[in-house]
């Protein structure tokens, strides 16, 4: 069974996360999600209000994944990972840290089937030009959320 915390967040947009009976995360979305209602674990509510309400570093949430990821999909999201709080990494220097020089694309394609926003921090892959996408769903303003997760870590970065 799978449970449902939604936090209103930068209004009209919506922070929403699901665990399982473990506490662990299993998704979270800036679009709506379903499952049952519930009150979330107090150490993961208070992890994501931090974060998204007083730009507080995420800390180390658990989590699951429900599908596996490919092998290409856990190396983007495991360098992912680990871009610092505050700092960004193109998509092209991703492709360099995992060996595929060439493949900025895939990682854009990896990182938009990324099921945990915030704690695989996909917000944190720019483009050279400027944010890049962000798989916020089909009618959220992606780039807008991700400019506005960076600008909440201290980056600046202009809307595409």
């Amino acid at each position: 069974m799978e449970f449902l915390f939604t936090l209103e967040w930068k209004r009209p947009w919506t922070f929403s996360f699901c665990w399982d009976e473990e506490g662990k995360v299993v998704r979270c979305s800036f679009t709506s999600l379903k499952g049952e209602r519930a009150t979330p674990p107090k150490a993961l509510l208070q992890a994501f209000e931090e974060y998204l309400f007083q730009g507080v570093p995420l800390p180390e949430v658990p989590f699951r994944f429900l599908r596996e990821p490919t092998p290409f999909q856990r190396r983007v999201w495991e360098t992912t990972r680990s871009i610092p709080f505050g700092e960004t990494l193109t998509y092209g220097d991703v492709a360099d840290r995992i060996g595929h020089p060439d493949a900025a694309r895939a990682i854009g394609n990896a990182l938009g089937a990324n099921p945990l926003p915030l704690i695989i921090p996909c917000h944190r892959v720019v483009g050279k030009k400027g944010p890049g996408g962000f798989s916020a769903g089909r009618d959220l303003p992606g780039p807008l959320i991700k400019v506005t997760l960076l600008r909440g870590e201290g980056v600046q970065i202009l809307p595409g």
